[in-house]
């Protein structure tokens, strides 16, 4: 295992990450860590600039070898202390994935809910 899988793997089993359900059509539930980020975005139409805030969650290569559009993932929640169960946010993914990490490791996954 490389020094890069190592670093990849203790952040997803780090508390920055989550458990979450991910879901390829057809076929069942695979349980992934997920790592969330929510940036802020600016784009101009026009005269106008719109602002807003991405959802992407970052998913290692090793549990999701091929996300596509299309897909859903369904993060746990904290339903009491130290219990996490399947919340009831459904998201998709909406764009084609990204695997521009420096090592191919993680896949970055465009989000919305549905």
């Amino acid at each position: 295992m490389s020094i890069e899988q190592m670093a990849v793997d203790a952040a997803f089993a780090s508390d920055i990450a989550r458990d979450a359900d991910y879901y390829k059509a057809p076929g069942p539930a695979v349980k992934v860590r997920v790592i969330a980020t929510s940036p802020d975005y600016r784009r101009d139409v026009g005269s106008i600039a719109v602002q807003g805030q991405q959802r992407l969650i970052d998913v290692r290569v090793s549990e999701v070898p091929t996300p596509a559009q299309g897909d859903t993932v369904t993060p746990y929640i904290e339903t009491s202390p130290g219990v996490w169960a399947p919340g009831a946010e459904v998201l998709q993914v909406t764009k084609r994935p990204d695997r521009s990490d420096r090592c191919a490791l993680v896949w970055t996954l465009d989000l919305v809910k549905i």
